[in-house]
């Protein structure tokens, strides 16, 4: 399963309800849970020291391209979505 948790705005309590939803995963699930957050926000929302390391989006810009080219991003044009004309 996969569960993301995005905002157009900082501040409207994503980064907690993120953090609420991998706790109960992790606490349910056989298999556990993981939260990536991009934004850096999770130790803060848990209540734990700052990382040591560079985190994902750090790991993610110190790939070749950055974040104009992702690890396993397609290449070519995007299908348009629903919605959304040809």
């Amino acid at each position: 399963m996969l569960v993301a948790c995005w905002s157009v705005k900082g501040g409207v309590g994503t980064s907690v309800v993120a953090a609420s939803l991998a706790l109960l995963l992790a606490r349910d699930a056989a298999p556990g849970a993981v939260l990536a957050d991009l934004a850096g926000d999770a130790p803060a929302v848990l209540g734990l020291p700052e990382p040591a390391g560079p985190g994902v989006a750090g790991l993610i810009d110190a790939w070749p391209g950055g974040r104009t080219e992702r690890p396993g991003r397609a290449r070519g044009e995007a299908a348009p979505g629903r919605g959304e004309r040809a």
